[in-house]
């Protein structure tokens, strides 16, 4: 059995081995150093084009350098050249002057309606003519936008006329309702009544007619509506007529004065119409006299 160590011998011990732990010296293993060299491809590439840059401006002495690349052309177009259009004559107009101031009708001839006037000085295009050879269809110089014809008599024609079409003229129209009036009598029978004279020089037959008259001297007015046109001497019918034919006479009158407006002033208006009643197509027209 090992004898007792004192407590102090055994702290003194412990003291010592550790100091001489401190003392004894402490392998370091050395730094594991990587030895693989890092290349900087972005700056090797930028070191070759200064490279190749340089040998290109400065030529080293025997090396033969490279032809340049040569440009490849891009090829131009040839243009196409449009030819010209031919040009072809334009026809002469045909032309018309005339030495008298003209009518221009809507037709060849008197009897159709007056529409323009082609006056000395004036020049108008011909475009046709009428199969007699007298007449020329004209553009009419009142209405640019229209056409007349023009009686040849006085004309001069410049141009070719040969070519001209010939227009056939269109019917005659039909003259239009008209009429003549005068005053014809101042007779009595009950009272006094006035008489007129009326000739239809219109196309269109008279069917009826309508009168009245004022005495602008009494203020006094009277009328009368009628479908036959008669004549009266005092109160007996000498003539009657149911209408008026173009070109016939006939006689319309009022209905009576109560006094005799004899040395008055007075006004007529007479109205004619196509049709009984005052129907159809009517015309008016007005007489001053003093009976």
């Amino acid at each position: 059995m090992l004898s007792r160590i004192p407590r102090t011998a055994y702290v003194m011990f412990v003291v010592l081995f550790g100091l001489a732990a401190c003392t004894l010296p402490i392998r370091i293993p050395p730094p594991s150093i990587d030895y693989t060299p890092t290349i900087d491809r972005a700056a090797e590439a930028a070191l070759a084009t200064s490279i190749a840059a340089t040998l290109t401006a400065q030529a080293i002495p025997g090396i033969i350098q490279p032809p340049p690349p040569t440009a490849t052309p891009t090829p131009t177009e040839t243009p196409t050249l449009t030819p010209s259009p031919t040009l072809s004559p334009t026809p002469e107009k045909t032309l018309i002057s005339v030495s008298v101031d003209t009518n221009c009708r809507s037709g060849p001839g008197k009897t159709y309606d007056y529409i323009g006037a082609l006056q000395v000085g004036e020049t108008a295009e011909v475009f046709a003519r009428d199969p007699s050879g007298n007449y020329w269809y004209i553009r009419n110089p009142d209405n640019p936008a229209g056409f007349c014809w023009v009686w040849g008599e006085y004309a001069t024609i410049s141009g070719i006329t040969a070519g001209l079409p010939i227009y056939t003229p269109p019917p005659t129209p039909t003259p239009p309702l008209n009429f003549n009036v005068s005053y014809l009598s101042l007779d009595g029978c009950v009272g006094w009544f006035v008489e007129f004279r009326v000739k239809n020089t219109g196309g269109v037959t008279l069917e009826s007619g309508y009168v009245k008259v004022k005495d602008q001297t009494t203020n006094t007015t009277v009328e009368r509506t009628t479908d036959v046109f008669d004549e009266l001497n005092a109160c007996m019918t000498v003539s009657t007529a149911d209408d008026l034919l173009p070109g016939e006479v006939g006689v319309l009158y009022s209905s009576d004065f109560l006094y005799n407006p004899t040395g008055n002033n007075l006004k007529a208006i007479i109205t004619v119409c196509s049709q009984e009643g005052l129907g159809g197509t009517c015309i008016t027209k007005t007489v001053n006299f003093t009976p």
